[in-house]
């Protein structure tokens, strides 16, 4: 997986095929979700036509325990579509972001425990 940056917030997409990025570790934040409150993200996320929600092996970024977690990827035809709109507006390419660190990258203070995709 890769996470990349069009606008005003991040994706995280599997990598296309015949392509030179490479996967990188996400950081992100882990929840705690009752199956209602996943209904709700689900419809947030537009799962399953925007993003589809898979399973993820993650850590915390100071531990050893490795837990699975849901995540949310672009599908196929979001890529498509982003990829259009971009070559349309005139903007080529998806920007990767190497560190997987959205939030670093905006620099805001931490406030929970960052986790990582492995």
């Amino acid at each position: 997986m890769v996470g990349l940056k069009s606008g005003a917030y991040p994706y995280v997409m599997d990598i296309p095929p015949h392509t030179s990025m490479k996967p990188i570790e996400i950081v992100g934040e882990v929840y705690e979700v009752d199956e209602e409150c996943l209904r709700v993200i689900d419809q947030l996320e537009g799962h399953p036509e925007h993003y589809r929600r898979i399973t993820v092996s993650v850590r915390e970024a100071e531990g050893e325990e490795v837990i699975n977690a849901a995540m949310y990827i672009l599908t196929d035809n979001s890529i498509k579509t982003y990829i259009q709109r971009a070559m349309e507006s005139g903007w080529t390419r998806f920007i990767p972001v190497p560190s997987g660190d959205w939030c670093a990258a905006l620099n805001p203070p931490p406030s929970t425990s960052k986790f990582l995709c492995t």
